[in-house]
């Protein structure tokens, strides 16, 4: 389960589309409850046992509700979902897993090189020696396989072979948005690990945590407050479930982009980018708000 992507992508058309119109509203609404159900919990993330009682019981419906339905789902001649080897199979999630696969395998493998090889340099040796294309490229390969995290997460040795490969993988990933301009978090950080174990720990996996760092990296709101460029905002739970249902395309980037936004990188920023300090980060522990944004506390409130 750890390597399942929590989020799909959701487009305007995938609703108003030809075949979901010509449905009724109950009908719709069965339909995009059994997709969420087949991406959340089917092994494939994209199909479901063709049995009509262990559809009803797992959509919380009758099986007549589910029966009518599903003549409005397949219509005739003209079905929404493809019908191989006794299940219901969902040609949209197919699709998009099989993107964020081809992503992910992009992002974690670009460059042909780690982006250190054995221990990670000082953040002072980094951000100074680190060429523009350096910062710019994710050229990040991680160690852990979804094995690996699961081990590592229930193991309370912290000295198991796991939990050191989890956390030098928890270093890179830390280590990636230091290589933005004014960035100096500690790749130990306490408050960072313990929220990247809990993103992981939901079912993210750290190619996903990753595509948020250089996702975000585009948003003009990012660019107007880098402050918010943290493994804290990041990887917060609700800010992080939204950044995964967003799209590259929303900011005007490349879907299989797999650097930072030069705007990011640029540390005076440009026209419509304040200019920023490049005063050392203060790392803060658990528990200590200082370091919360202020659009956080506000939701706290």
């Amino acid at each position: 389960m750890g390597n399942r992507a929590p989020a799909f992508q959701f487009y305007p058309s995938d609703y108003l589309g030809r075949k979901l119109i010509r449905m009724s509203d109950a009908s719709q609404g069965i339909y995009w409850r059994l997709i969420c159900f087949m991406w959340k919990d089917s092994e494939d993330q994209c199909s479901i046992e063709k049995d009509d009682k262990t559809i009803s019981k797992v959509l919380s419906i009758s099986i007549q509700k589910w029966e009518k339905a599903l003549g409005e789902i397949q219509w005739n001649d003209d079905p929404i979902l493809l019908e191989e080897n006794g299940r219901y199979v969902s040609k949209r999630l197919r699709k998009e897993k099989e993107k964020q696969l081809l992503r992910s395998e992009k992002a974690s493998n670009s460059a042909g090189k780690r982006w250190h090889k054995d221990a990670p340099p000082k953040h002072s040796e980094r951000n100074a020696n680190a060429s523009a294309k350096q910062c710019t490229s994710s050229s990040v390969s991680f160690s852990s396989s979804g094995k690996d995290i699961n081990k590592a997460l229930e193991y309370k040795d912290r000295f198991s072979e796991e939990y050191k490969i989890f956390i030098k993988d928890v270093a890179l990933l830390i280590g990636f948005i230091n290589t933005i301009p004014g960035k100096n978090f500690a790749e130990n950080d306490n408050r960072a690990t313990t929220m990247i174990k809990q993103r992981i720990g939901g079912g993210a996996t750290f190619e996903d945590l990753l595509q948020v760092i250089i996702k975000k990296s585009y948003d003009p709101d990012f660019h107007r407050n880098r402050k918010w460029m943290s493994p804290y905002t990041l990887f917060e739970e609700k800010q992080f479930e939204k950044y995964m249902s967003e799209s590259f395309t929303d900011f005007g980037a490349d879907e299989n982009t797999t650097e930072i936004c030069p705007i990011m990188m640029n540390l005076n920023g440009n026209t419509n980018t304040p200019k920023q300090s490049t005063e050392k980060i203060d790392i803060v522990e658990i528990g200590h708000a200082d370091s919360i944004p202020d659009f956080l506390k506000r939701d706290k409130k």
